[in-house]
């Protein structure tokens, strides 16, 4: 017969899996986990690194139109980047982050962003290898975006 102990452990584990079955994080998952590189298409890259115990370095490159060769002969290819250090405790237990980039390149919570400040927000699931991306439009040349899901690229 199981003890309480055992019971437990087991709707423990049963709310684990119900939540990860229904999309949602059990918990704030390592920051090794957001490590890598990332995709969402041939022109939206995203790559994540841990130059520091507690920061993560968040580096964007999104194109559009460079996959079309008659905007690339005529200069019509549009671009935006981003770098930037985000301190991990900007990290909800969600496994959310949200960040704009400041004039000088900095990271600074959103509600601090002024109206042309590239805002970006990801939420990263594990379960299934991807960072979900939404940006507010203002990260680049027309057209360009840094929203979308983004998949572990496998090296």
């Amino acid at each position: 017969m199981p003890n309480h102990v055992t019971v437990f452990a087991i709707l423990a584990a049963a709310l684990v899996f119900t939540d990860a079955a229904e999309g949602k994080s059990a918990s704030r998952l390592d920051l090794s986990e957001w490590v890598g590189e990332w995709s969402a298409s041939d022109e939206q890259m995203l790559t994540v690194s841990l130059p520091e115990k507690k920061t993560l370095l968040f580096e964007g490159y999104a194109t559009y139109g460079a996959n079309d060769p008659d905007r690339v002969a005529s200069g019509g290819v549009n671009m935006g980047e981003f770098s930037v250090r985000v301190p991990s405790s900007w990290i909800t237990d969600d496994n959310e982050i949200a960040f704009a980039v400041g004039s000088e390149g900095e990271a600074i919570p959103v509600d601090e962003a002024e109206e042309y400040d590239c805002v970006i927000e990801m939420r990263l699931d594990w379960n299934i290898n991807w960072i979900d991306v939404v940006d507010n439009r203002m990260c680049g040349g027309l057209n360009v975006s840094f929203t979308g899901q983004y998949e572990w690229v496998v090296e």
